[in-house]
């Protein structure tokens, strides 16, 4: 049985020792650019090539964070000058997300393996297979799939892939399909693509039908999950060959992740000792020792509790944190009596001076909270007194949400404290020739000389005294396990001198642990500077042919139901309907690419936002209508439908949804090299970003309802009742701006999507859109009558077409995005 690497968080270098002394194999970490953790105390370059070398020091991996989306100019100016000192330093990964970014760095640093990132989707072995085989994928060593797969479809998924795989077993868990939320973004302004999510998820919403019958949930934070915690699951993960447990975390302080990480480090290591069936065994026989690790992890970090994520689970309110979107603690007392001002509070659990405990009402909200003063065992009395008019009342729950004792125990044993390494030493002094020393660490081995050992005059050295310099270790991060020492004659040395082998030697030796990992400078382009190859011409020259190829712009229009139809069909600046398959019949789509045909419009099969092997059912139906004259193209989203579509010898148009995400010309590169795509330009880019980018090889959407989030999770499900595939009522979201966010759930994907309160619109930025020359327009349509469908494209129309005065005009309610403001 292989042991996996246990993988910690680091969003600081406090978190990083703690998290190495605490018995990590490896830790992950962003620097000051490009991280998906913007505002974690994030290394300085000084501060990262000293990490790299502090890890390589404890034989454990340094992996850096480069999962965001760049644009144009922070590729070109900035990733090459950001990436060359790591790299040259001996980084053992980075984990990107970004397809140019994969590109990027297969071509300029071809000795630096890439991780995928879980924000790059990856739910197949045929999508993580795909980018492996791509014309950047020598450097992939690693993928991180979605959060929201099962044990089982890990397991199918290991099988068929070469590539190691890395797997979240502790943390916060995102409502949403990670790389797919805009939320963030939309409303604030920030991206979660880009590092800066501001947690729109952990908020307050009121849930309603939309016929606006308010929906009775079990709170408001109806998209907040709780922390996952798979402590249980363990040997099921190791059973079927995971390479590396994550632990999520770079946003909370050292003693999470250092209490997090010796807690798995003490299963895995005792999985590894008993065997899987063993360790289960002895869970069965020990329960008292899983739960007071369970207890240690929940006085840490929990969000009401822990789910097991999706591992064991499909959905489900039983892994929201609806009641509270932030620590909830362990419950330590209940208030026995209240006199005045004065509460007793008898203890479940024992207390200690500086914990922070709060006393909550029957819904869970804290009423009251205060710091102890002395501590007091289980089974006591604890008297404190209590804001006046506070509402504290007799039989109300109590809650500690700092334990004091505990992150001081973790604080001295991972943070205020090293282990040492162990050495092994061999000293050999000979009288008349220099003293020398030679020191092994692992892999590891150094040799320095001293001065010569001379003729005693008086009393000469013994072993005794070289032993007693030798293991003056203190200042060093190393200690010996064992030391040989060879002694001929009768020799004297001075005692400085003994010290000074012993620094030397063990400076030495630390300089060649480190050494080891160092890279040489640019292997293939040494004599280019990295903005100099990023800013080469030939991008323009080798791709102009796509551009070149464009006719003038119609419309691309992507539609949900039949009833969208006509109105489309019957435009004239209709080049592209798109079907969107995701909640259409077969018999529907062969019924409405048949009109297509009638009509002249060529037809494309637009797929669904989330494609896993359970799904791959419902898609093979539509193959039969793929590959029939009726279809002209398909419309993907996700690199699970490339693989598939690649796998039946495609030779029609393949159109890439904005959500493979290209936000810079590498990326577009990267996509031309490995198919014959047309792209679509990203919902987060701005006018002047786009006209960087270059438009006129791109579609760009001009109106729709811009999903914000793609879950695994179902409000429906969650608050009136799964409908079952069956047709119903919808859901929709209100935040406390009284915005409406509609919810649609695509029960044969077994997914939802959550859409913007406003409908995203262009129409009246002719001349801006028009200057960005795009090869497509393209307008989507998802809750939209066939009503408003034919006046929105009237309005397209007038506004593109016929240079109506009307152009102006919106369609109630809309928003022009990032067209103007971008994203942070």
């Amino acid at each position: 049985m292989k042991k996996p690497e246990l993988l910690a968080p680091a969003g600081s270098f406090d978190s990083l020792k703690a998290s190495i002394q605490a018995g990590c194999d490896a830790v992950y970490l962003g620097g000051e650019l490009f991280g998906a953790r913007a505002q974690a105390k994030n290394l300085s370059m000084d501060d990262l090539l000293y990490a790299i070398d502090y890890v390589h020091r404890y034989d454990k991996k340094l992996y850096l964070t480069v999962n965001t989306l760049l644009k144009e100019a922070e590729l070109r100016d900035s990733l090459a000058a950001f990436l060359q000192p790591v790299y040259r330093q001996g980084l053992d990964a980075v984990i990107v997300q970004d397809t140019g970014v994969l590109r990027f760095i297969s071509e300029i640093f071809p000795e630096l393996p890439v991780h995928l990132s879980t924000q790059m989707t990856i739910n197949t072995a045929d999508a993580a297979n795909f980018y492996m085989n791509s014309s950047a994928g020598k450097n992939i060593t690693r993928f991180v799939p979605s959060r929201e797969l099962s044990l089982a479809e890990l397991a199918e998924m290991k099988k068929k892939t070469p590539l190691e795989m890395e797997v979240f077993i502790h943390g916060a868990l995102c409502y949403c399909y990670s790389g797919q939320c805009l939320m963030s973004s939309m409303i604030g302004g920030r991206s979660g693509n880009r590092g800066r999510c501001a947690q729109p998820c952990r908020m307050a919403y009121q849930c309603e039908t939309v016929s606006g019958r308010r929906v009775k949930a079990a709170g408001d934070y109806l998209l907040s999950p709780k922390d996952i915690c798979t402590l249980e699951l363990i040997p099921d993960l190791m059973a079927i060959g995971i390479d590396s447990f994550k632990i999520e975390g770079r946003m909370k302080r050292f003693e999470y992740a250092a209490g997090v990480t010796s807690v798995y480090r003490e299963v895995i290591d005792r999985c590894m000792e008993l065997g899987l069936d063993g360790y289960r065994e002895y869970c069965a026989n020990h329960p008292q020792d899983l739960m007071k690790e369970q207890k240690k992890l929940m006085e840490l970090y929990n969000r009401g509790g822990f789910s097991q994520g999706y591992i064991k689970e499909k959905q489900g309110s039983e892994m929201m944190s609806m009641v509270r979107p932030n620590h909830n603690g362990i419950k330590v007392g209940t208030v026995q009596s209240i006199t005045g001002i004065s509460a007793e509070i008898l203890l479940e659990e024992a207390v200690s001076w500086q914990d922070v405990l709060e006393i909550r009402n029957d819904d869970e909200n804290a009423l009251y909270e205060f710091t102890v003063g002395n501590g007091a065992k289980e089974g006591q009395l604890y008297i404190t007194n209590v804001k006046p008019k506070s509402g504290v009342m007799q039989g109300q729950s109590v809650y500690r949400t700092k334990n004091d004792a505990l992150l001081k125990d973790i604080e001295e044993k991972y943070s205020n404290s090293e282990k040492k390494l162990p050495i092994k030493g061999h000293v050999i002094a000979i009288t008349g020739r220099p003293i020398r020393l030679t020191l092994h660490y692992n892999d590891s081995t150094c040799v320095v000389d001293g001065d010569v050992l001379q003729e005693a005059q008086n009393r000469p050295v013994t072993e005794e005294d070289i032993q007693k310099q030798m293991y003056k270790t203190k200042d060093s991060p190393f200690e010996f396990e064992l030391l040989e020492i060879t002694l001929e004659g009768s020799g004297f040395i001075p005692v400085s001198k003994l010290n000074e082998l012993r620094r030397n030697g063990l400076d030495k030796l630390e300089k060649t642990i480190v050494e080891r990992f160092r890279r040489e400078d640019w292997p293939l382009q040494k004599s280019v500077k990295p903005d100099q190859y990023t800013k080469d011409s030939r991008y323009d020259e080798e791709y102009q042919s796509y551009a070149a190829d464009c006719p003038l712009p119609g419309f691309l229009v992507r539609i949900s139901s039949q009833e969208q139809l006509l109105p489309v069909i019957e435009n004239s600046f209709t080049d592209i309907v798109v079907l969107d398959i995701s909640d259409m019949t077969l018999d529907q789509a062969v019924a409405m690419a048949a009109a297509c045909a009638e009509n002249k419009k060529r037809c494309y099969l637009g797929m669904p936002r989330i494609l896993r092997e359970n799904g791959m059912q419902v898609i093979r139906q539509y193959e039969t209508l793929l590959l029939s004259d009726m279809i002209d193209g398909v419309m993907l989203r996700n690199t699970e439908e490339v693989a598939y579509i690649e796998s039946l010898n495609w030779k029609k148009t393949i159109i890439l949804d904005s959500m493979l995400y290209v936000t810079n010309k590498q990326s577009k590169r990267f996509w031309y090299e490995n198919g014959s795509f047309l792209l679509t330009a990203s919902l987060e880019l701005n006018n002047d970003e786009l006209q960087e980018l270059g438009c006129e090889d791109l579609i760009l959407q001009i109106y729709g309802r811009i999903p914000l989030m793609v879950s695994a999770q179902c409000l429906n499900h969650n608050t009136i009742g799964c409908r079952g595939g069956k047709d119903g009522e919808e859901v929709m979201l209100t935040d406390r701006m009284g915005k409406h966010f509609p919810v649609k759930t695509y029960c044969r994907g077994c997914y939802s999507v959550l859409y913007n309160s406003e409908n995203y619109s262009l129409l009246s930025h002719k001349d801006e859109v028009m200057n960005l020359h795009p090869k497509q327009l393209f307008l989507d349509f998802v809750f939209e009558s066939k009503e408003e469908v034919q006046m929105t494209l009237s309005m397209a129309s007038d506004a593109y077409f016929e240079d109506s005065q009307n152009k102006s005009r919106k369609t109630g309610w809309t928003t022009k995005g990032h067209f103007h403001r971008g994203v942070q």
